[in-house]
């Protein structure tokens, strides 16, 4: 199965800033990771925030120069941090789109962008209906 890469903006039903999200928020890196994997999994409100910030942290130890070296550091963070999340883990092959468009927002290239759907408002309420 290969991943797809999520529509964007990123639309989210809540306010990230206003929870436990607002550290992975305030870094883009972090956000962008967030973003992405969270299109893609159910996510864990203490596991995938921690995988988020390891796997930046070795982003800004190690800036890949090409998608091939981000597969690299997302196969070493879903190897070190023991059990867990482990994010991403289909093959290259499977999953190069997916690797690419990573690659782009966490080097700053292309960030993903999100859209936050406040309450009370119509693209709110148009987005909850379509969730029924």
């Amino acid at each position: 199965m290969s991943l797809t890469v999520p529509k964007e903006p990123r639309l989210l039903s809540f306010d990230p800033a206003q929870n436990f999200l607002a550290p992975i928020f305030e870094d883009e890196i972090t956000r962008s990771i967030w973003l992405l994997i969270s299109s893609l999994h159910i996510v864990d409100d203490r596991k995938t925030p921690k995988w988020c910030r390891y796997l930046a942290a070795r982003i800004r130890e190690s800036p890949p120069k090409l998608p091939v070296d981000l597969f690299e550091l997302i196969r070493k963070a879903n190897s070190m941090q023991g059990p867990g999340p482990a994010y991403v883990t289909e093959s290259l092959q499977e999953c190069e789109l997916f690797v690419i468009r990573m690659f782009d927002a966490v080097t700053g290239r292309r960030p993903v962008e999100y859209k936050l759907l406040l309450p009370g408002t119509p693209e709110r309420e148009e987005y909850d209906r379509n969730r029924a």
